[in-house]
């Protein structure tokens, strides 16, 4: 089976330890790539809702009838597969303005719910 060998909980807490550092209070993560789940049902125990993408992206183009929106949400899943599943190098150059754009998305999101 694929990632039986995966380290979900090591993973979590990275990602926890960079939302601490940054300051972040809010409790609810939107998983662009939630694959097989594990690391929401983590999340989740620890007290965060989240919103993964599948579901998301449907909610965004066909109920509020933000296609625009969800091509953008869309936009960061398909960033994420070239990396983890093709190999696609990243540089913190490039990805600084995707981690604000994300931000920028988050915003927009917001403002629907």
């Amino acid at each position: 089976m694929l990632y039986t060998s995966k380290n979900y909980k090591n993973e979590v807490d990275f990602i926890l330890r960079r939302i601490k550092q940054h300051k972040i209070d809010e409790k609810i993560l939107i998983d662009v790539a939630c694959g097989s789940g594990n690391h929401s049902k983590i999340f989740q125990k620890k007290g965060y809702k989240i919103y993964n993408h599948e579901c998301y992206c449907a909610f965004l183009k066909e109920i509020a009838g933000k296609s625009d929106i969800g091509d953008e949400f869309n936009s960061f899943r398909k960033l994420r597969n070239s990396i983890n599943y093709y190999g696609k190098d990243i540089s913190a150059e490039e990805a600084n303005p995707v981690l604000k754009d994300m931000s920028k998305l988050i915003e927009k999101v917001k403002k629907l719910l």
